[in-house]
């Protein structure tokens, strides 16, 4: 045999007998052959050939291949390691398949390690997860915690607050003034009733309020999306919870001051008469219009 016909030996294969006509065998898993390489788990530190008499290629011959490095994986017969896949990384050199990133982490194309990748506040992740932003808590609610392994660690966001985006790390703020949030809320103003809404005449809503208020006794309330009463009741009337006008008409919400009673400015009640005096009218106004009894 002339040395012009002598071939290296295939990539992913190794060539371990002098004279061969053939190659010997797969690269090991762990390790990879580009070619000409003379044993199955070759080292690049150490010779890869022992040149065989036999079949000497001009000006010898190495070959080339090595132990699988970290962040690669080697199944047998690698010509070159395989990058191990976002999702799965390798701490160790020499591996034939990859590891599997574990929950509360990420792992990127090639990563050699984990930890170094814990899962950023507003997302959560499971095994094997590829990214950071694979998998963020969806708009509605939100994490203020890393490291986090499934959808149930993001929360509900707060009442009286809003979350709009997803990936949300804590609620974006307070609902608005005249508004109520109700948790899981996406907006400051609420447009679903699920989440919320503008408030009612008879009620009112300060900025961060979960849900309505109604407007308490000697108040009244006038309009929609109120943050605070529209004022006091007037004198020779009463105003119950959930009043919207100042001098109530009869009804749930209050009516003029009844006979034997008088009501001042802001009253949410009627207050009787004292004991040996009377009104004979509606709408007074203060304890003197009460009349001493004279029968």
């Amino acid at each position: 045999m002339i040395v012009s016909q002598c071939t290296d030996c295939d990539g992913g294969k190794h060539c371990s007998v002098d004279g061969a006509t053939t190659v010997t065998g797969d690269c090991d898993a762990g390790y990879y052959c580009q070619s000409g390489v003379d044993r199955p788990n070759p080292d690049n530190s150490a010779t890869n050939s022992s040149y065989p008499p036999t079949c000497p290629l001009i000006g010898g011959h190495t070959g080339y291949g090595d132990i699988c490095p970290k962040g690669y994986m080697c199944p047998v017969g690698s010509e070159l390691p395989t990058e191990c896949p976002a999702g799965t990384y390798q701490d160790e050199e020499g591996q034939s398949t990859c590891k599997t990133c574990p929950e509360g982490f990420y792992c990127t194309t090639n990563s050699t390690d984990f930890s170094d990748k814990p899962c950023p506040v507003g997302h959560y992740c499971p095994n094997g997860t590829t990214h950071a932003n694979q998998y963020p808590c969806l708009k509605g609610t939100y994490n203020p915690a890393e490291q986090q392994t499934n959808i149930s660690s993001c929360l509900e966001c707060d009442g009286g607050k809003y979350c709009p985006s997803d990936g949300a790390e804590n609620p974006a703020g307070n609902c608005s003034a005249g508004w109520y949030c109700y948790g899981s809320s996406i907006m400051a103003m609420p447009s679903d009733p699920v989440q919320g809404g503008r408030c009612s005449v008879g009620q009112y809503c300060p900025e961060g309020s979960e849900a309505p208020i109604e407007c308490p006794g000697g108040e009244y309330c006038q309009t929609t999306g109120l943050s605070t009463p529209t004022g006091i009741c007037f004198q020779g009337y009463y105003c119950n919870i959930s009043a919207f006008v100042q001098t109530p008409p009869p009804g749930m919400t209050g009516d003029r001051c009844p006979t034997g009673h008088y009501c001042p400015i802001q009253s949410s009640t009627p207050t009787p008469c004292p004991i040996g005096y009377y009104y004979g009218s509606t709408g007074a106004t203060q304890e003197s219009d009460c009349v001493i009894c004279t029968k």
